[in-house]
């Protein structure tokens, strides 16, 4: 209804924060998204949520810009997929992966409400789990694949212009995972929400 996101089109679900829509979600961080990207860029989502700063950036970049949405949690994956289907911004893209210090499979966390999650585990410290890639849900765990930024980037072919990580917790390891991005020239603009 307002802001970056005017006029999107939006999934009404009960379980999704009504800002969303009402386009009144951290203004001001969406605001300052769609003043730093300009047509062209590329714009990296890596803990996506269920896209909403993937369509503010979608439309900022244009047609001839890239988006790519990474969220490890399978529902919010095709809930960001949606999203930009529904939008008609094919220059976007989700991927269903959680981003760690290497590739592979890791235990990944999911709380109560089960629409957020992180690879750290209650302990702190990041779990690796060999396996055979399926979701695997154990109590409050599930199984899921894992990629460095590194990866995603080399996966893509695309360089971002700019990165916006939100891991919720586990943003220390996810940059363990650029280290080649980290030293590119140009390097990207890095937004990074911390968690305690």
């Amino acid at each position: 209804r307002e802001g970056p996101a005017a006029g999107v089109r939006w999934l009404h679900a009960a379980d999704l924060n009504h800002s969303y829509w009402r386009g009144t979600y951290e203004t001001e961080f969406h605001n300052w998204l769609a003043r730093q990207l300009r047509p062209r860029d590329v714009f990296f989502d890596i803990g996506a949520h269920v896209g909403y700063s993937s369509l503010v950036a979608s439309r900022a970049v244009g047609p001839f810009g890239k988006v790519l949405s990474v969220k490890a949690l399978p529902h919010n994956a095709a809930r960001t997929r949606e999203h930009i289907f529904n939008n008609g911004m094919a220059h976007a893209r989700c991927i269903c992966v959680a981003v760690g210090e290497s590739d592979g499979l890791a235990e990944f966390t999911v709380p109560y409400d089960d629409t957020t999650g992180t690879l750290m585990s209650s302990q702190g410290r990041f779990d690796h789990v060999r396996g055979d890639g399926a979701d695997v849900r154990r109590a409050d765990r599930i199984l899921v694949s894992v990629a460095t930024i590194d990866s995603l980037v080399e996966r893509t072919s695309w360089m971002p212009t700019l990165v916006k990580l939100d891991v919720e917790g586990a943003e220390v390891v996810a940059l363990e995972g650029a280290r080649r991005l980290l030293t590119s020239h140009p390097r990207p603009v890095l937004f990074i929400e911390f968690h305690g």
